[in-house]
């Protein structure tokens, strides 16, 4: 028994040293890193599993080994930044009527949104956040914040940074509503003409 103890005091040291898992005075944990700056402090790749799904973290990638979310409908993201969204399915944005509270019909847009400024152009390297690659992206095709602001306010959005962001899908159901109006207006044209070409 004694020669297992013994055995068992001059193995700790030397697992200690293999496993590198390292707990400083201030209570931060490192593992494969000894001088830890975060509570949890990893240095390589890791698996999290729970009943079979498992999310794994490697080269700076974050996956699911199987099915996984985003937090739930009763504990959402409250905010996502990411420079690329690549999306297999179109995004779902929840809409039911019961989730609504004073609905009221749209007035006429058509004149606000003929004044909106569609423009190209390229991100700011110097301005965006260090390691976005911004290098890869080339033109592109949007609205000014500022400008949408003077026009829909309600659609435009401010981070805590003072970085100004469009509420651009919403932009979908004025649109539907020019083209509404535009359909009577040519449907009126039209009932005019016929009665024209009667005569």
């Amino acid at each position: 028994m004694k020669r297992i103890l013994l055995c068992v005091v001059l193995l700790i040291p030397f697992l200690s040293a293999q496993a590198q898992i390292k707990v400083i005075s201030t209570g931060k944990v490192g593992i494969n890193n000894t001088s830890p700056t975060y509570q949890l402090d990893v240095s390589g790749n890791f698996r999290v599993s729970d009943s079979g799904s498992g999310l794994i973290y490697s080269y700076g990638e974050l996956y699911s080994t199987d099915y996984g979310s985003l937090g739930s409908y009763s504990y959402p993201w409250s905010e996502l930044y990411a420079q690329y969204a690549y999306l297999w399915y179109d995004p779902i944005i929840i809409s039911d009527e019961g989730l609504k509270i004073n609905i009221r019909d749209m007035q006429d847009m058509k004149s606000k949104f003929s004044l909106l400024r569609p423009v190209v152009y390229k991100l700011n390297r110097e301005v965006m956040k260090k390691g976005t690659k911004t290098e890869k992206i080339g033109d592109q095709y949007g609205l000014i914040a500022q400008d949408v602001e003077k026009l829909f306010p309600e659609l435009v959005t401010e981070n805590d940074k003072g970085l100004k962001g469009i509420r651009y899908t919403e932009l979908i159901p004025v649109m539907i509503k020019i083209v509404q109006a535009q359909q009577q207006e040519i449907d009126l044209l039209k009932t005019q003409v016929s009665k024209l070409q009667e005569k």
